[in-house]
């Protein structure tokens, strides 16, 4: 029990007396702890779903009648020889990135950071410098691109206010053996060129 400072013990009665409002030890609420519950009833599956069995016999139907369309002729399906044969990509494909350049073949990144910030997975890193044209301000010192992090919805080349980064180049098959590959740099960027498979592009 607390003390005051004459080291003696508290007399509660007569603090009840002097507030009448204080209770000491308040009544516990009956709904408290007690939550209403609801059985709530569940199908069973029955032993042939339990061991799939059902679902393997369909889906070898399934196998079955696809192979037998293809070897009587029923429904052919194209064949692409992949990637001997690449088959041309839609308008609007957002694939690889690629960095535009000028008559001079110098990029028309100014390093404004309007990708960088408008990315939403923040996979653009740019480091800007002094430029020493005088109609350039800057120009990106650094540009690179994490792929694995990039959700390639187009959102930094919406927000490039010179045309400076596109996604039309038709690259699709993005592989490689480490981690470090898939963070290309300005000069990989710039090394992009558009694909003629794609539709509608612009060069």
């Amino acid at each position: 029990m607390m003390t005051n400072d004459s080291h003696s013990p508290i007399d509660i009665n007569a603090f009840k007396q002097r507030d009448p409002l204080v209770n000491v030890n308040p009544p516990k609420p009956e709904h408290i702890g007690h939550v209403p519950t609801q059985a709530v009833l569940r199908e069973t599956n029955s032993m042939g779903e339990s061991v799939y069995l059902i679902e393997i016999v369909k889906g070898l139907f399934i196998t079955l009648g696809k192979m037998m369309s293809q070897l009587v002729g029923w429904k052919q399906i194209p064949t692409v020889h992949y990637p001997e044969v690449t088959r041309d990509i839609p308008e609007g494909y957002r694939g690889k990135h690629r960095l535009t350049t000028r008559e001079d073949g110098t990029s028309k990144c100014v390093a404004c950071m309007m990708c960088a910030t408008a990315c939403p997975a923040e996979c653009i890193h740019i480091i800007p410098a002094e430029s020493e044209d005088p109609d350039v301000e800057r120009y990106p010192d650094r540009f690179d691109i994490d792929l694995l992090e990039c959700v390639f919805c187009g959102m930094c080349v919406e927000a490039c206010p010179v045309d400076a980064i596109r996604m039309d180049s038709g690259v699709y098959s993005l592989t490689a053996f480490d981690r470090e590959s898939f963070m290309v740099t300005k000069e990989e960027l710039l090394a992009v060129k558009p694909n003629p498979h794609v539709r509608g592009q612009v060069v």
